[in-house]
């Protein structure tokens, strides 16, 4: 009985390329609904710290009632944060900043409705006064 070798052979070097290319198109597409949230100040400058709580709008999905709990992050040192769901929605995002330089304290707010589409990054800057 005769055995391949298939390290010597040319054929080695197909058989990995079609494996290859079978793990790439089995790869399934995110599905992820993402914003990338950009929190700014009446003079367009980033606001870090920021408290932003997305609140769900309506609670129907998909003609299903979810209970489904209101978000809260708080901005980076840019003014940015970022939101992942699992499903088409829509949040209505507030976000306050409370200013402890000035007496009495000032706080600045904002708000804004973020639709979260599947598969894809929704980018909304966001402008609190």
């Amino acid at each position: 009985m005769k055995y391949i070798n298939f390290k010597n052979s040319t054929i080695y070097p197909l058989l990995m390329f079609m494996g290859v290319v079978f793990i790439i198109s089995c790869k399934k597409e995110s599905n992820i609904a993402t914003a990338e949230l950009s929190i700014v100040d009446s003079k367009s400058k980033a606001v870090s710290g920021a408290k932003v709580i997305l609140s769900l709008e309506g609670a129907t999905l998909s003609g299903n009632t979810k209970a489904i709990a209101d978000s809260l992050k708080i901005t980076d040192a840019s003014g940015m944060v970022k939101f992942e769901y699992n499903y088409p929605v829509i949040y209505t995002a507030t976000v306050t900043k409370i200013i402890t330089d000035s007496i009495p304290a000032d706080t600045l707010k904002g708000i804004a409705r973020i639709k979260f589409e599947e598969g894809k990054t929704t980018k909304e800057t966001i402008i609190i006064q």
